[in-house]
Formats: C-alpha cells, structure tokens, sequence
C-alpha cells in the first residue's frame, strides 16, 4: 500500500489549468474578430511565453496575422515566433500607430499596459489583456485520497474487462492528433505480431482513430471517455502494465523513468519523433508497417472531375497545423499565383464544411481514409507540417512540407523531420523563417518541380 500510496501522490498532487487558459484566449479572439476589432489593423502581440503561439493559431483562424511581436527582454530580440522575427517595443511603438491593436496574456499585463500608455496607447481602444492570468493559479492542489482512488481504478477496469476475454490486451490511445495515431497503428501490428497477441483491443478517445485504424485494417476500435482511460492506464501503472495487460501507446501518458526522460529531453535533444514510440512504447527497434488501405479511386477522380481539378497536376495546400504556427496569408497568395501561372489547378485542404478554402483556390474536404489516394492522384502537396503530413508521408506524390520555428517546441524540424525518421517518400521540407513572400513562392514552385 505504502508504493501505491507514493505512486498516486506523484500522478495526482497537482493538474494543470493550461487547457482552461487556451479556451479563454480562444473564446476572446472570436468574440473580438467578430466585433471587427482586428480589420484593417496592424496587430501586434506582447510577451513571447507559451501563450504566444495560441494566440498566433487563433488569429490565423479567423483570417488575420500578428505583424509584429515584441518582448522586453532584449535577449529575445531577433528570435523567430513562426515566420515573424521578435523585436523591442520601442523599435516596433514608439512612433506612434493609430491603427495598433496589442493583445497581451501575461502576468505582468499591469506594467506592460502602463509602458504602452505612456508610448500614447489607449487602454481602452489599443491595449488589450486577453485572459487575466492572476485569475488562475500556477498549480491547483487537488489531493486525491489513496484508497477511494485505487477502488474506483479497479471497478472501471473490471467493468472494461467483463467485455473481452480475460487474455485480450488493451491497447491505449490517449491521443488527438493524426500524426500520434498514424504512428501508434504502424508500430503496434508489428508488435503483436512479434509478441504473438492473439486477442487485443485498442481503446481511443478520438473518433480519428478509427479512420487511421482503417488505413491500417483495424477496426477493433472503441471510443471510451479520456477520463476514464486515464483511470486505466493509472490502474495498469499501479498494479503492473503487464499483469493487467494494459498497453498505453502514448510516450506523454505512459508512466515510467524511461517516459519522463524521454518526454523531458526529446526538444532540447532533438530526438526524432518515431524514436519515442520504437524504444519508450515498444521497447526496442520496430519496423514500421504502412498503410495498406486501398479506397475506390474511380470515386476520387469523379470528385476531381466535378471539382475541375486536374488529375496529375493538381496542388493540395494544407495551411493549417495545430502544433506550428503558420504562415502569413501573404506567402500562400505568392504561392497560389506562382502555381495556377504555371498551369496548376490549387485546391485547400478542408477539415469540415464550415471551412473556407485560400483565396483564388478551390476547397476540397476529404476523409481522412482517402487522404493517401486524393494526394496521389492530386500528384502535388504543399502543407505546413502536421499530422496529415505523417498520414501521407509514403504516399506517391510530390510533398512539400513546411516548418516555423516554435517557442513551445524547440529544435522542432529536427524532432519531426522525416530526413531523420526514415519513413515517406519524394518529400521535401522547408523552414519557412526569413524568407520573403515572393523569394519562398519561387523556392517551393523550384522544388515542386524539380523533385
């Protein structure tokens, strides 16, 4: 009792309210995009800390760009957030803009305010505090007793196993992200194969990874609540991964020195991101199985056809990533102009409906079981690096993958390149930091096709 008491202290002392503050910056910007606050303004973010970024990928969701970043710790100067270059106020405020709109979410927003108001900024059209960070306490105790706890681990995974054989393992997917999954299905039939896993089941909290799973032909897949996978992989962490054959398949979620270490050290060390699902998951060197789903293409090119995109010479644009900032919206219109000049068709990638394809572009939103197929016959890929980029990774088509620098994410093309995961084909990637508009167009348009 006395190691189960040590392991649920150190799982449970504390939560993050990192997702609450994300929601808050969400639900404001919306709210101030829809006032029209951010038209026809130069929009300038302060403070580079971990909110930056999202604050960045919610501008860009609502169709503008952060024009300058400014910091006042002068070391900072010069560095990249995304494709803008971090300066010192006063080299971006001093002289004075009318038209400045500066969002701030920092603890520090009452000094910050202040300097800007002594620059001649108005606190109440031009200053504005995204989320009040003194609201929310840096950690939030929440002690969980021991033996309440460790029951209720046990009632949900004796619930979960009265479904399956008592031999079946589970296989846990505490993940979102296309790119995790993608990874996850390619080395974990190679694993039950090598370990002989007759009987198994993989437990998502994602509806996605039934269409990755499809790629791979996996179907025995079920959805369960994250809360509740969570219990069971700290159930499987308590008594024994392998007594209670549980299997979580995430390095982030997984316990363990090995995990912790890994998790730590794969940015500062720049460990390539297939490396933490081979050793820290599986355990050793894996080989990874590709996809073998094959989709009814002659549905696809009809598609193509209504759509009056050209088959073989078509460009995907994918300007969209939920883990890198992407690239201002002036460098994809340099990049659709060089392209439809040259006799391209250029469609945008559409994750729903409700989406708007680039300007001078058509929208075409497939699934994601379709995705492999859609870019070949496509013949050409252009997207800022994410999880659909793993997805098609080894498809037959020329890519063109590209990287901005991450505040969050340090050494980011290192960990993610796939020069150093040696998995996909006729790939090119790029980081996108410095290059002007027009200079990256012709460098994309140059590799595209000279691939």
């Amino acid at each position: 009792m006395k190691i189960m008491r040590n392991r649920i202290e150190r799982r449970f002392r504390y939560t993050k309210c990192a997702s609450l503050e994300d929601k808050d910056i969400a639900v404001n910007i919306a709210y101030m995009a829809g006032k029209g606050v951010f038209d026809r303004k130069y929009i300038v973010i302060f403070g580079v800390n971990a909110y930056t970024e999202h604050i960045i990928m919610n501008l860009n969701k609502h169709g503008f760009d952060a024009w300058a970043i400014i910091d006042n710790n002068s070391s900072r100067a010069g560095e990249h957030c995304g494709n803008t270059v971090v300066a010192k106020p006063e080299d971006v405020l001093e002289t004075y803009r009318e038209d400045a709109v500066i969002l701030i979410a920092s603890r520090h927003f009452d000094s910050m305010s202040k300097q800007l108001i002594s620059m001649g900024y108005s606190r109440r059209t031009q200053i504005f505090q995204l989320i009040d960070l003194k609201m929310i306490p840096i950690k939030q105790p929440r002690f969980v007793s021991v033996v309440p706890y460790a029951l209720k681990c046990r009632m949900v995974y004796e619930r979960y196993r009265k479904q399956w054989d008592a031999d079946t393992w589970l296989f846990l997917m505490p993940v979102k992200g296309l790119g995790d999954m993608y990874f996850i299905f390619g080395y974990l039939l190679t694993y039950i194969e090598k370990h002989k896993i007759e009987n198994w089941r993989v437990l998502a909290v994602n509806k996605n990874a039934v269409s990755i799973g499809k790629l791979f032909g996996i179907s025995n897949i079920t959805i369960i609540p994250v809360g509740e996978l969570r219990i069971l992989n700290d159930f499987g962490y308590l008594v024994g991964y392998q007594k209670a054959k549980i299997l979580c398949t995430h390095w982030a979620e997984k316990k363990g020195e090995l995990i912790t270490n890994i998790h730590k050290n794969m940015p500062q060390y720049a460990i390539p991101f297939n490396i933490t699902y081979e050793y820290a998951i599986f355990g050793e060197k894996t080989k990874f199985t590709h996809p073998s789903y094959q989709p009814d293409r002659k549905c696809i090119e009809t598609a193509f056809s209504t759509l009056g995109l050209k088959r073989g010479k078509t460009v995907i644009l994918a300007p969209d990533s939920n883990s890198l900032v992407c690239m201002k919206r002036a460098a994809w219109d340099a990049i659709i102009e060089k392209l439809k000049t040259a006799g391209f068709s250029v469609c945008t990638n559409l994750t729903s409906d409700k989406e708007q394809p680039l300007p001078g572009t058509v929208g075409f939103h497939f699934s994601i079981e379709d995705s492999i197929a859609v870019s070949e016959i496509a013949g050409y890929f252009i997207g800022m690096r994410s999880g659909l980029c793993d997805v098609i990774s080894n498809a037959d088509c020329k890519k063109i993958f590209l990287y901005t620098h991450s505040v969050r994410l340090k050494n980011v093309e290192e960990v993610f390149s796939f020069r150093n995961m040696e998995i996909g084909k006729k790939i090119c990637e790029i980081c996108v930091e410095s290059i002007k508009e027009q200079d990256l167009a012709d460098e994309i348009f140059q590799k595209i096709t000279g691939m």
